[in-house]
């Protein structure tokens, strides 16, 4: 628990030196347990994902044209009527399988063809850069077979490292040094975990140097009281966004070079 400043505080470096710790604590505890750095960021897609110029990810297994039917099978939607859309057509000499992003019928991005008369080879993970107007998805039919093998990177929701400064006697209290803490803090709240009484990060105005007119105890205590009451010691009952869609079974694709389609 860390203490609380007055408006008589002589600050030293430890009591920097104990938010740092105390910021990095929290923030690898964090990682170590809900990211554990073994589950994927690569995660399916969801209604209110920003698509606009992302990259998708696909791993389709040997057979998948065996979950492709109908003429009409889409299993995404977007606000600005793109589709993700597999289907089979038939003829009299065979069956054309096909995985496609369209817009108003037209094709955008094919990302499976197999004719039933052709072997069908292992299908390598690859990426797809989608148009730069896909939009916002507005609808997922999750019951589809083929939406669980085309996924996203999570990089929103996942926070970053904190490198915390190890303060010693007569060091300069500089603002970027300051900055660091603030959003040190703010990741942690950001995006995790904001409990009843969590204070916003304080809008910095713009210093440079050594100048910190615009430092008080009362900033210190909004470090400390945030900290305090972000009691990470039941991380594992905890419910944070997106928790249960980035522990993925993707583990083993972390490490490979994704062909670009």
């Amino acid at each position: 628990m860390l203490e609380r400043y007055n408006d008589s505080i002589y600050l030293k470096p430890s009591d920097l030196n104990a938010i740092e710790n105390t910021i990095e604590n929290i923030t690898n505890e964090i990682q170590e347990k809900i990211f554990d750095n073994q589950s994927s960021p690569l995660r399916n897609i969801q209604v209110g994902d920003n698509l606009n110029g992302k990259t998708i990810y696909i791993q389709f297994p040997r057979n998948i044209y065996e979950s492709i039917s109908g003429s009409e099978n889409i299993f995404i939607k977007t606000d600005n009527d793109y589709e993700f859309n597999a289907y089979v057509t038939e003829t009299s000499s065979y069956n054309l399988y096909t995985v496609r992003i369209q817009r108003n019928n037209i094709n955008n991005g094919t990302l499976y063809k197999k004719e039933s008369d052709n072997f069908a080879v292992l299908v390598q993970p690859y990426s797809f850069k989608l148009p730069y107007d896909t939009g916002v998805v507005t609808e997922i039919d999750s019951s589809n077979e083929i939406y669980q093998y085309i996924k996203i990177y999570d990089n929103e929701y996942v926070i970053p490292d904190y490198v915390k400064n190890t303060w010693v006697d007569n060091q300069f209290l500089t603002m970027q040094k300051m900055e660091n803490i603030e959003r040190g803090v703010d990741n942690i709240g950001k995006y995790y975990y904001k409990p009843i009484g969590w204070i916003d990060c304080k809008k910095w105005l713009k210093t440079s140097g050594t100048n910190i007119k615009n430092i008080s105890y009362q900033d210190l205590n909004r470090w400390v009281d945030d900290l305090n009451i972000t009691n990470f010691n039941d991380l594992d009952n905890m419910t944070i966004w997106n928790s249960s869609i980035t522990q993925l079974q993707w583990n083993k694709y972390n490490n490979i070079e994704w062909e670009e389609l």
